[in-house]
Protein backbone atom coordinates (compact mmCIF):
# COMPACT_ATOMS: atom_id res chain seq x y z
CA UNK A 1 0.00 0.00 0.00
CA UNK A 2 1.38 3.38 -1.02
CA UNK A 3 1.87 5.85 1.83
CA UNK A 4 0.34 9.24 1.14
CA UNK A 5 2.58 12.07 2.19
CA UNK A 6 1.03 14.95 4.11
CA UNK A 7 0.86 18.32 2.41
CA UNK A 8 2.61 21.33 3.87
CA UNK A 9 -0.77 22.75 4.87
CA UNK A 10 -1.63 19.56 6.78
CA UNK A 11 1.78 19.56 8.50
CA UNK A 12 1.36 23.23 9.35
CA UNK A 13 -2.10 23.08 10.85
CA UNK A 14 -1.70 19.84 12.82
CA UNK A 15 0.80 21.75 15.00
CA UNK A 16 -1.32 24.85 15.60
CA UNK A 17 -3.29 25.66 18.74
CA UNK A 18 -5.89 28.45 18.73
CA UNK A 19 -5.04 30.72 21.65
CA UNK A 20 -7.38 33.68 21.80
CA UNK A 21 -6.98 35.61 18.56
CA UNK A 22 -3.70 33.94 17.58
CA UNK A 23 -3.05 30.59 15.95
CA UNK A 24 0.06 29.49 17.81
CA UNK A 25 2.67 27.16 16.33
CA UNK A 26 3.42 24.48 18.95
CA UNK A 27 6.21 22.43 17.35
CA UNK A 28 9.82 23.20 16.45
CA UNK A 29 10.90 26.82 16.83
CA UNK A 30 14.03 28.73 15.98
CA UNK A 31 15.59 31.52 18.01
CA UNK A 32 13.08 34.30 18.58
CA UNK A 33 10.14 31.89 18.85
CA UNK A 34 9.34 31.60 15.13
CA UNK A 35 7.97 28.19 14.15
CA UNK A 36 9.64 25.94 11.60
CA UNK A 37 7.92 23.45 9.31
CA UNK A 38 8.83 21.29 6.31
CA UNK A 39 7.39 22.68 3.09
CA UNK A 40 6.26 20.76 -0.02
CA UNK A 41 9.55 21.79 -1.63
CA UNK A 42 11.53 19.80 0.96
CA UNK A 43 13.04 22.81 2.69
CA UNK A 44 12.44 24.14 6.19
CA UNK A 45 10.19 27.21 6.22
CA UNK A 46 9.36 29.68 8.95
CA UNK A 47 5.83 28.58 9.84
CA UNK A 48 4.37 32.09 9.57
CA UNK A 49 5.89 32.57 6.09
CA UNK A 50 4.49 29.25 4.89
CA UNK A 51 1.09 30.09 6.37
CA UNK A 52 1.06 33.42 4.53
CA UNK A 53 2.14 31.86 1.22
CA UNK A 54 -0.47 29.09 1.46
CA UNK A 55 -3.29 31.38 2.58
CA UNK A 56 -2.73 34.00 -0.08
CA UNK A 57 -1.53 31.66 -2.82
CA UNK A 58 1.56 33.66 -3.53
CA UNK A 59 5.29 33.24 -3.75
CA UNK A 60 7.08 35.49 -1.27
CA UNK A 61 9.69 37.41 -3.22
CA UNK A 62 13.33 37.44 -2.11
CA UNK A 63 13.98 40.10 0.50
CA UNK A 64 10.32 40.33 1.56
CA UNK A 65 9.41 39.90 5.19
CA UNK A 66 6.22 38.42 6.62
CA UNK A 67 5.41 40.61 9.61
CA UNK A 68 3.06 40.11 12.56
CA UNK A 69 0.30 42.58 13.43
CA UNK A 70 -0.07 40.74 16.74
CA UNK A 71 3.67 40.83 17.62
CA UNK A 72 3.48 37.15 18.53
CA UNK A 73 6.34 35.27 16.74
CA UNK A 74 4.76 31.78 16.87
CA UNK A 75 1.42 33.06 15.46
CA UNK A 76 0.58 31.68 12.00
CA UNK A 77 -2.91 33.15 11.59
CA UNK A 78 -2.93 34.63 8.06
CA UNK A 79 -5.05 37.63 9.04
CA UNK A 80 -2.34 38.57 11.59
CA UNK A 81 0.38 38.55 8.94
CA UNK A 82 1.38 41.12 6.36
CA UNK A 83 4.06 41.40 3.72
CA UNK A 84 6.64 44.10 4.23
CA UNK A 85 10.30 45.07 4.10
CA UNK A 86 13.05 44.97 6.69
CA UNK A 87 12.70 48.74 7.12
CA UNK A 88 8.94 48.43 7.69
CA UNK A 89 9.67 45.77 10.31
CA UNK A 90 12.12 48.11 12.08
CA UNK A 91 9.65 51.01 11.89
CA UNK A 92 6.86 48.80 13.27
CA UNK A 93 9.05 47.61 16.16
CA UNK A 94 10.16 51.15 16.95
CA UNK A 95 6.59 52.52 16.89
CA UNK A 96 5.56 49.80 19.36
CA UNK A 97 8.51 50.40 21.69
CA UNK A 98 10.14 47.02 20.98
CA UNK A 99 13.54 48.32 19.88
CA UNK A 100 16.28 48.03 22.49
CA UNK A 101 18.00 51.30 23.23
CA UNK A 102 20.82 52.47 25.41
CA UNK A 103 22.58 49.75 27.35
CA UNK A 104 20.00 47.18 26.22
CA UNK A 105 21.24 47.45 22.64
CA UNK A 106 23.93 44.96 21.68
CA UNK A 107 25.65 47.81 19.81
CA UNK A 108 26.12 49.93 22.95
CA UNK A 109 29.73 50.80 23.70
CA UNK A 110 28.90 52.88 26.76
CA UNK A 111 26.82 52.72 29.90
CA UNK A 112 24.20 55.34 30.73
CA UNK A 113 26.31 56.86 33.50
CA UNK A 114 29.16 57.31 31.01
CA UNK A 115 26.88 59.18 28.60
CA UNK A 116 25.91 61.51 31.46
CA UNK A 117 29.59 62.01 32.27
CA UNK A 118 30.41 62.78 28.62
CA UNK A 119 27.75 65.49 28.58
CA UNK A 120 29.02 66.84 31.90
CA UNK A 121 32.65 66.97 30.69
CA UNK A 122 31.48 68.64 27.51
CA UNK A 123 29.71 71.39 29.52
CA UNK A 124 32.91 71.86 31.54
CA UNK A 125 34.83 72.60 28.36
CA UNK A 126 36.57 69.33 27.61
CA UNK A 127 37.26 68.80 23.91
CA UNK A 128 35.77 65.95 21.93
CA UNK A 129 39.25 64.46 21.51
CA UNK A 130 39.86 64.47 25.29
CA UNK A 131 36.50 62.87 26.00
CA UNK A 132 36.89 60.29 23.22
CA UNK A 133 40.30 59.29 24.56
CA UNK A 134 38.98 58.95 28.13
CA UNK A 135 36.17 56.56 27.03
CA UNK A 136 37.99 54.83 24.14
CA UNK A 137 35.36 55.88 21.61
CA UNK A 138 35.46 57.97 18.45
CA UNK A 139 35.17 61.74 18.40
CA UNK A 140 32.18 61.22 16.09
CA UNK A 141 30.35 59.31 18.81
CA UNK A 142 31.18 62.00 21.36
CA UNK A 143 29.82 64.61 18.97
CA UNK A 144 26.59 62.67 18.38
CA UNK A 145 26.13 62.27 22.16
CA UNK A 146 26.69 66.00 22.68
CA UNK A 147 24.15 66.87 19.95
CA UNK A 148 21.69 64.26 21.29
CA UNK A 149 21.61 62.39 17.99
CA UNK A 150 22.24 59.21 19.97
CA UNK A 151 21.34 58.35 23.55
CA UNK A 152 18.42 60.82 23.25
CA UNK A 153 16.58 59.20 26.16
CA UNK A 154 19.36 60.14 28.62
Amino acid sequence: MKRIRKTAMERLFEKVKVDGECWVWTASKRRGGYGQVLGNDGRIWDAHRLSYALAYGCKIRNGAWVLHKCDNPPCVRPSHLWLGTHQENMNDAKSKGRMPRGEASHWARLKEFQVREIRMYSKRGWTGVEIAKKYSVSTGLVSMIRLRKVWKHI
